[in-house]
């Protein structure tokens, strides 16, 4: 079995056959590290959703911390760039051991580090067992505000050919148009929300009525958008040395002091500021629902009725304060700061906000397949493509959730 099918092989049966998987991983690092490996303990993360972490103990009583994302259409790109962040000033995790191959053959071994990550904090904040919601604040600002300086230090003039050249357009472009998008939609699909079930053709074509607001794009406009606004060879100028993932499972935190450490870098680089910040803003944020579909559907109403070309869609989802609270915190204090600099040196891209809307919309609709009845419930995957019709909207509605939180940001 070649090592991109045993890595897709093992993301997927760690959530049905734990003791399989760890057994197939330990004899993928048995192949592929100078390691005698005793164990390895897979431990299946919300998360965790294109990826795999877990403990390797060795022979020798070393343990080490490993992760590796699982892109089945990932191009042959060296994307580990460690080193890269930690000379921008980033604390970073470095990796310690790399497995040999290509990107998705690609495992990475840390030491432990014996920290939550800030995604389970703010999991614990969200179930009221954190108690003390002005320290994670504090957190988030204290990291904000470290991000700006950072991207005030590295921010320069890329060319076309650097721009294309970043690994964060993995988590974009090439989701839309390397395979990821028609595998998971297929025009003939049948998407079942909640309470009726179109193909996704029709659904592409329909005008959206969220909770009262109308949205004049379609999801078919949102995607064509994007296609064109995300594609790598439209990116020229300022960039800045960016995580390109740096959402709260990819940092470590120390709440003593208030300080997160970055790992996983597998999609840093020299890119667009926009991109950089639109996974932690989505995830950290708005798409709880793609980490726990269960929960969500047990918690929310939603309903849903098509006519005269129009979907109507109203639901009681809601965001915790707390999240709000810290998504405004990396708007005004990074987000907006970058928009007004760049528009004070004149070198503020005139897409700006295409790309940033169209970023966002790439976040609920294939970070996941929504269509996938095993993992969403109806109730969830209507939610899920409602954001991304809010998202693939911002700059051009207000007054609609998500748009709320940016409306001062595109006014």
């Amino acid at each position: 079995m070649m090592g991109t099918n045993v890595l897709t092989v093992v993301q997927k049966l760690q959530f049905t056959d734990l003791p399989a998987a760890n057994s197939l991983l330990k004899e993928f690092f048995a192949n592929n590290l100078p390691l005698k490996v005793r164990s390895v303990d897979l431990r299946p993360l919300p998360v965790s959703l294109n990826s795999i972490t877990g403990i390797v103990l060795t022979t020798d009583d070393e343990k080490f911390f490993f992760k590796a994302h699982i892109e089945p259409s990932s191009a042959d790109l060296e994307y580990y760039n460690a080193d890269l962040l930690e000379r921008a000033g980033y604390p970073t995790l470095k990796p310690i051991f790399r497995t040999p191959g290509t990107l998705t053959e690609h495992i990475l071994l840390y030491e432990v580090v014996q920290l939550p990550t800030l995604f389970e904090v703010m999991r614990s904040a969200d179930r009221g067992e954190h108690h003390a919601p002005a320290q994670i604040l504090t957190i988030h600002e204290k990291l904000d505000d470290h991000l700006w300086q950072i991207y005030r230090n590295t921010l320069r003039t890329a060319g076309s050919a650097e721009h294309m050249k970043s690994p964060v357009h993995q988590l974009f472009h090439n989701r839309l148009t390397g395979g990821r998008l028609d595998f998971f939609y297929p025009e003939t699909a049948t998407i079942r929300l909640a309470g009726i079930a179109l193909t996704f053709a029709e659904l592409c074509n329909l005008h959206w009525i969220i909770n009262g607001v109308s949205y004049s794009r379609t999801l078919r406009n949102i995607i064509d958008e994007a296609v064109c606004a995300l594609n790598p060879s439209s990116f020229n100028g300022s960039a800045i040395v960016g995580h390109g993932d740096a959402h709260n499972g990819n940092l470590f935190v120390d709440q003593g002091s208030s300080t997160v450490i970055y790992f996983d870098p597998a999609f840093a680089g020299l890119h667009s500021p926009f991109l950089d910040l639109v996974k932690p803003l989505y995830h950290n944020t708005f798409g709880q629902w793609l980490y726990f579909p269960a929960e969500v559907d047990s918690s929310i109403q939603i309903s849903v009725s098509c006519q005269n070309g129009e979907l109507h869609v109203d639901h009681d989802y809601a965001i915790p304060d707390i999240r709000l609270q810290t998504a405004r915190s990396k708007i005004t204090r990074v987000l907006r700061p970058m928009i007004n600099a760049l528009a004070d040196m004149g070198e503020l891209p005139v897409s700006w906000q295409s790309v940033l809307r169209s970023a966002f919309a790439c976040c609920p609709l294939l970070t996941m397949n929504l269509s996938d009845p095993g993992r969403f419930p109806d109730s969830v995957r209507t939610l899920g493509f409602s954001h991304v019709v809010q998202c693939g909207s911002l700059g051009s509605v207000h007054g609609c959730g998500i748009g709320e939180i940016f409306a001062d940001i595109f006014s």
